[in-house]
Formats: C-alpha cells, structure tokens, sequence
C-alpha cells in the first residue's frame, strides 16, 4: 500500500530555505528554514488555501484526427528534427501556424480544427487562393501540406490514404516592372548604372565601396560573402600561369549536404583587377574582408543585409522618391552572373565553378537577360567565315 497524498510538496533549496507548493494553487510559501515545524507548515497551508490564485485548468488533450495534432507530430519527425536545417525549420514553422489559426470559410472554425482526413484537394485550392495578392505565401501554403501529408503517410496516421496537395498547382509570381517599363520576377536585376551611381554617393565611405565590388565581382551570398577572407585567397596554376583566386565553401545547402554524406561544394572566384585594386587597400591583420562600424566581422547575413539597405535607402532623389528601394543584395548575384557573361564570355560550366552551382538550370536562370544580340553578332567576330 503506498504513501497517502498529501495534497502538498515541501522542496528546499540549496541555501536557508525552503517552499510550500500545494496542489491546485500557484503560489507558493517561503520558509526561511529549511526545517519548518509542524505548526508553520498548517498556517502555511491555511494561508494558501485562502489567499492563494488557483492554477489555471490543463488545457483539453487535442483529438488525434485533426490537424493540429498531425502538425504536433511532424514537429516531432525526422523529416522536421534532421532532414532540414534550423533555418528552415524555423520558416515552415511559421507557414503552418499561421495555416492552423486561419478560419474556414464555411463554418468560421479554426483550421487546426478541420479532420486530417476531410482535407480535399477543393480545400487545398480554396487555401491557395487566399493569398492570390501574394503568391509566394500562397505556394508556401501549398508546399507545407505536402509535407504534412507526406508525413502522414509514412506514419500511416490513421484516415489518411492520398495527399491532397499533391498535384495543386503552385501561383506564378508576381510579375513587376522596372521605371525602365522591363518586366521582372523575383529579385530586379542591378544595372551597371546603378552600381556606379551607389558607388558616387558613398565613395567617402569604404566600407561601401569594398561591399559592393565584393558583391558585384564575386557574385557570392551575403551569407557566404561576410565569412571571405585573406584566408581564402589562392594562387592556382592554369597552364603555367598563376591566377589568384578566391576559393570557398558555399554555406546553402552545406547543411543538407553534410547529412547526406556527400562532399562540400566550392565556389572558385578568380580576383579580376577591379576587385583586386579595392582589396590591396586593406589593412595587412584584417583577416575577414568586410567588418561593421565597431571593427569587426559580421555576425549573420541578415545584419549585413540590412546594414546594405541603409546604404541603399539613403540614396533620394529630389522628388523624395528612393530609386534604389526595389534593389537587393541577391539582385547584385544577378548583375554578377551577366558581367561575368559579358565581360569574359563565360560559359555554363565555367560560371557554375565560380558561383558554386550544381546544375546547368541555374546558370541559365541567372544569365537570361544576358545581351543576346551581343552574343549573336560576336559568333561572326570571334570565328570569321573561312574562304
């Protein structure tokens, strides 16, 4: 027969002292002995039961068919804890709570709320098209279903047999316009007037100046780029002449990479003349490249990123219009890719080692506003009809 409950819990520290907890209430009584007498612990006890706030009600055990508690175990999965990195995670996360408090139109009832297995490919739509004014949020709606179902189905979670997101069609982006009337998606592309007007209103300040050729002559991510430092300058041999060159790991997708046993990818920038001049000003100890105001590198790319958007929203034109407000970082990456192209006649393959891609897709992506007439008249030119 065990010990019969007391109704109380009497913990001590590792001072003096020691405190009450009685069941049901969230006070607690301090004692400063850690002995207390009898007497003590019922006046104790008398004064909580009176006086004391009682401890809020545990909420209600969540039903296991609805889709609160197939998110709760996603959060809980392999394909969420080790298939994904954190920064992912934290995204998707986000995506699904603000799914999960959304209301249905029907019954105005919370769509944690809805049963795994009532979810139709008519609902997924209806979810889609919530968010037609922004077609990223839209898709990400999209493609968090598909992995919650996924999940469901592995896990056989009782009720589920298909997924219903499956063959939902993503929303094409939203297609912008430059003041230049040339239509863009994603990030808007810099032009080489752009770089040097930047360059011209902040040439007083390096810092500047060094970021912004890094960015345009490197072509890297900010989350690559604040890490870049002398340590990762080479000198390597092509056919007997020494090119220097900047060679380092590129951090998307490292994590997954790593998980899959695969090798690293790298990205080999050669150092053109441009960017070697700006460079040879540093100071000989600054082993990191870029550094912020107090002296020393940057802590993530998202700081960096935005200390780039004050530089670039200090630039008003007269009418107070900001000209460079639709410009980002990753719009340089872009600008990069087509300097590189036009200026030494980059191939796929070639491009592909200095930006560290794996596929041939994504430098097509990036170089198609290249100069196609350029290109087309230039065949003749470099490679002259023979008589």
């Amino acid at each position: 027969m065990g010990r019969p409950k007391l109704g109380y819990q009497l913990r001590r520290d590792r001072g003096d002292r020691c405190y009450l907890r009685v069941d049901g209430f969230a006070d607690r009584f301090a004692f400063d002995t850690r002995s207390p007498t009898t007497a003590q612990i019922a006046d104790a006890l008398a004064y909580i039961r009176t006086n004391g706030k009682a401890e809020s009600p545990k909420p209600a055990p969540a039903e296991q068919d609805n889709l609160r508690a197939v998110t709760d175990a996603y959060y809980k999965s392999k394909q969420f804890l080790k298939d994904i990195d954190v920064t992912t995670q934290r995204a998707r996360c986000n995506v699904a709570e603000a799914l999960l408090c959304t209301l249905t139109p029907e019954g105005r009832i919370p769509r944690a709320q809805i049963k795994v297995y009532d979810l139709t490919r008519r609902h997924v739509l209806a979810i889609r098209d919530e968010c037609l004014d922004k077609p990223e949020a839209g898709n990400a709606r999209v493609k968090f279903l598909r992995y919650l179902y996924g999940f469901a189905i592995d896990a056989e979670w009782p009720g589920v047999i298909g997924n219903p997101a499956r063959e939902v069609k993503l929303l094409q982006p939203v297609v912008k316009v430059t003041p230049e009337g040339v239509p863009y998606t994603g990030h808007r592309e810099w032009q080489l007037e752009h770089v040097e007007r930047f360059l011209d209103f902040h040439r007083d300040d390096f810092d500047v100046c060094l970021t912004i050729n890094l960015l345009l002559y490197t072509g890297a991510r900010i989350s690559d780029l604040r890490k870049v430092g002398r340590v990762h300058e080479t000198m390597i041999d092509w056919r007997g002449t020494k090119v220097r060159c900047l060679k380092f790991r590129v951090t998307k997708g490292a994590g997954k990479r790593a998980r899959a046993g695969k090798t690293q990818v790298e990205a080999v920038v050669p150092i053109v003349p441009q960017l070697a001049v700006v460079l040879d000003r540093l100071p000989g100890d600054r082993m990191v490249y870029l550094h912020h105001g107090y002296g020393r590198p940057w802590r993530s790319a998202k700081s960096l990123g935005e200390r780039v958007k004050k530089w670039r929203d200090a630039i008003v034109d007269e009418d107070g219009s900001r000209p460079f407000a639709d410009l980002s970082c990753h719009g340089l990456r872009k600008a990069s890719a087509d300097w590189w192209v036009k200026t030494y006649r980059c191939s796929t393959h070639e491009l592909m080692a200095i930006f560290g891609w794996l596929t041939e897709k994504e430098a097509l992506h990036y170089t198609a506003g290249y100069d196609r007439e350029d290109s087309a008249a230039g065949v003749v030119v470099k490679f002259p009809a023979r008589a």
